[in-house]
């Protein structure tokens, strides 16, 4: 049994708690955390892979319950973004009409949900593999390496969105871990929690923009005062990523 099998079981009950309370509430929040948990579950996995010497250990795990979530989340974000530019009262009602229609069909396929949650967790077999406390230092290193090259190379701003899924997936691993293994890493947390935000902020701006560009939604202006939003947050994020290695490992 893994290490870290006590924190993936609580994941998997987080996941299943935010299903239904989903259900009962249809509060977004619900919604955003069944997301993280995806997320850390994957990032965990994915971590034990490696020290396993499996590059894919989480494979697909559940990756139509977080892409059907995604859209839900998607529709929230962009509306709240819409306001802040002040589209049209007709867009953000078709917007609500859409929500409310893909809240609907998602809480009808909340037992076929809980079921594949249940089945990926059954199957799962776990290594129990310890990291060394010289492995979990190399693995930070190479992360925090790939995150650079990301972040440096905008000329893709796809690779901007790469860039925040693994400074995610770093804080994921590492808040998975035990405290005393946490200290040997020597990553500085509060500075990856600072660009994170940073990062979401863009993305979700980045994300607004395209929606309306792909549905040919909006007038020009909207568009705009978006890209301008979304410009300002990447130059706050590009700032902050300044020195970017020396800031994320600290020797210990």
């Amino acid at each position: 049994m893994s290490f870290l099998s006590g924190y993936i079981t609580r994941r998997f009950a987080a996941i299943k708690q935010n299903l239904y309370g989903f259900a009962e509430t249809k509060k977004q929040e619900h919604i955003h955390f069944l997301r993280v948990d995806i997320k850390k579950l994957r990032a965990v996995l994915a971590f034990l892979g490696k020290m396993n010497g499996k590059k894919k250990y989480s494979g697909k795990v559940l990756r139509k319950l977080f892409n059907d979530a995604g859209i839900l989340r998607e529709n929230y974000i962009n509306r709240s973004l819409f306001k802040t530019v002040s589209c049209s009262g007709r867009l953000l009602t078709a917007l609500s009409e859409n929500e409310n229609l893909a809240e609907t069909e998602f809480i009808d396929k909340i037992p076929g949900y809980r079921a594949a949650v249940e089945r990926t967790e059954k199957k799962l077999r776990l290594s129990g593999h310890k990291p060394k406390k010289k492995e979990l230092k190399k693995y930070f290193i190479s992360k925090a390496s790939n995150a650079e090259n990301l972040i440096n190379d905008r000329t893709d701003k796809k690779n901007i969105h790469r860039f925040r899924i693994s400074i995610k997936k770093m804080t994921y691993v590492y808040y998975a871990l035990p405290a005393r293994l946490q200290k040997s890493t020597g990553l500085d947390t509060d500075y990856l929690d600072k660009l994170q935000i940073l990062a979401g902020r863009w993305h979700d701006r980045y994300m607004a923009v395209r929606f309306l560009e792909r549905n040919k939604l909006g007038s020009a202006i909207y568009i705009d005062k978006l890209k301008l939003q979304e410009n300002r947050q990447l130059n706050l994020l590009v700032k902050a990523c300044k020195n970017f290695r020396q800031k994320i490992i600290t020797e210990n």
